[in-house]
C-alpha cells in the first residue's frame, strides 16, 4: 500500500526554510558580515526545526525525536541557503529587502565614510 501524507508541520517547515533568508535580509544590512548572516540563518532554521518537532510531539502525544529535529534543521538550513543563492539573490529580492529602512538599522544604512 502506498499513500501520500504531508503533515502540516512539514509544510510549514518547508515554507519557513524558503522565507528564512528574506527574514534575515530584513533584520540585517548590506554592511553585515556574511558569516553573521549565515549564523543567524542557521539559528533561525534550527529553532524552527526544534519547535516544529516539539509541536509534533505535543500534538500527537509521542516522544520528542531529537534525530528528526536535527535532521530537519540541517535540511532547512540547506534549503534556505539554496533559495537564497538560487532565487532571492539572483532576482534582487535579497538586496531589495536589505534596502528597506528598519528602526534598528537605519543608522548603518545611511552611513557615509569620512574622507
Amino acid at each position: 500500500m502506498l499513500y501520500f501524507d504531508l503533515p502540516p508541520t512539514t509544510t510549514l517547515t518547508l515554507l519557513a526554510s524558503t522565507i528564512a533568508p528574506l527574514i534575515i535580509g530584513l533584520i540585517t544590512t548590506h554592511l553585515t558580515h556574511p558569516g553573521i548572516k549565515a549564523t543567524l540563518l542557521a539559528a533561525l532554521t534550527t529553532t524552527t526545526a526544534l519547535l516544529t518537532e516539539l509541536t509534533t510531539a505535543l500534538t500527537t502525544n509521542t516522544p520528542y525525536n531529537l534525530a528528526t529535529a536535527l535532521t530537519t534543521a540541517l535540511t532547512s538550513f540547506l534549503i534556505a541557503t539554496g533559495t537564497h543563492f538560487g532565487l532571492w539573490k539572483p532576482t534582487g529580492t535579497a538586496n531589495a529587502l536589505q534596502s528597506i529602512p528598519m528602526p534598528w538599522n537605519t543608522k548603518t544604512l545611511h552611513h557615509t565614510p569620512k574622507h
